[in-house]
């Protein structure tokens, strides 16, 4: 019985030991960075979802969706002053999407170079400060943040033209 209880204790301890010495942090196995993108949504912009019976900004249901190139998710609920919160891992490639319970409103729309060029792909490049999209408005079927991420990633500044 004391022999079953020492290789029980050896495996243990060899177990243990095995996970020293890597380079994750604790309560994140993979290793992986995550990194704060905040925003605002403006439903006032989203024609068919701005006013309820009341004639007040209905922003129950809402959701932020991001889906990155390898299938993580991460999704956020839109408080009732249209703020919301992702953590998005480091190195990835994400579609942002609003969304109401199961339902597509619009993709997000990034900027993706220094000649204009748009798409509905995020790319977090670095870990740093939280990245604040601010207000972030629908046009033309998609969602236009007020400041772009890639100028705030890169240390351009925060998009807004400041």
């Amino acid at each position: 019985m004391k022999t079953v209880f020492r290789l029980i204790f050896a495996l243990m301890i060899a177990v243990t030991m095995a996970g020293c010495g890597s380079a994750t942090e604790v309560g994140n196995p993979t290793g992986e960075v995550p990194r704060t993108i905040v925003g605002q949504i403006d439903a006032t912009t989203i024609p068919e979802y701005s006013l309820s019976a009341e004639n007040a900004v209905d922003m129950s249901g809402l959701i932020v969706l991001a889906i990155s190139d390898d299938g993580y998710e991460a999704e956020s609920l839109v408080g009732s002053d249209g703020a919301f919160s992702l953590q998005l891992y480091v190195g990835k490639t994400y579609s942002l999407e609003l969304m109401r319970s199961v339902f597509n409103i619009a993709y997000f729309s990034f900027e993706q170079d220094d000649q204009g060029g748009r798409a509905n792909s995020l790319y977090v490049s670095q870990s740093g400060s939280e990245v604040d999209l601010g207000i972030c408005e629908y046009r033309n079927g998609e969602i236009f943040p007020e400041n772009e991420p890639r100028r705030q990633m890169s240390g351009q500044g925060n998009g807004s033209g400041s």
